[in-house]
């Protein structure tokens, strides 16, 4: 996709490279996926950031080192991190997955490797 964003007469980093200004014209988007109903139609160049921010569902108003200065805020900074540390043991659990199914692959090739792959999942609970 190539999307004239400013004064400059083209894309090319030889003519937008340099002084030029934001237009502030409105542009036509087209978006795909998940949010993309609320990311459709046209939209103000400089607000782009803004709709594609919204469209995800992600608050471009919180501070970026995650601190809230009111009360209400503290508890729904407690349910984001509760919410992150949940994805992250989900990211644990697949890379853990995807390690062991590439060490099941391969141990057919490597005596050691399988004997080793034997043995860990000999060690796992389930």
């Amino acid at each position: 996709m190539s999307l004239l964003y400013s004064t400059a007469k083209s894309n090319d980093p030889k003519d937008a490279l340099g002084g030029q200004q934001h237009t502030g014209a409105q542009v036509r988007v087209a978006a795909s996926g998940p949010g993309a109903a609320n990311f459709t139609g046209q939209i103000d160049e400089t607000d782009i950031f803004f709709g594609a921010m919204n469209a995800v569902g992600v608050n471009t108003d919180q501070p970026i080192d995650g601190s809230s200065s009111g009360s209400s805020g503290s508890s729904s900074s407690s349910s984001s991190s509760a919410n992150s540390a949940g994805s992250s043991i989900g990211v644990f659990f697949g890379v853990l997955a995807a390690l062991l199914g590439v060490a099941a692959l391969l141990s057919p090739l490597f005596p050691q490797a399988r004997e080793m792959f034997e043995n860990f999942r000999k060690t796992l609970p389930f």
